[in-house]
């Protein structure tokens, strides 16, 4: 899962989501916009997915 912080990095992931994915066994990568935007397209690309 990419969540994005905005384009300044100021919007915030609480960490009781934090937790919650990290209790359920999701990869949660947590960057500023412009990054996140790359890692979904690499992601994208390598594939496979899981529904």
């Amino acid at each position: 899962m990419v969540l994005a912080l905005g384009m300044n990095g100021l919007l915030l992931v609480a960490p009781a989501t934090r937790r919650l994915l990290a209790d359920r066994g999701v990869e949660a990568h947590i960057t500023r916009a412009e990054e996140a935007v790359k890692l979904y397209n690499r992601l994208r690309e390598e594939g496979p997915w899981e529904a």
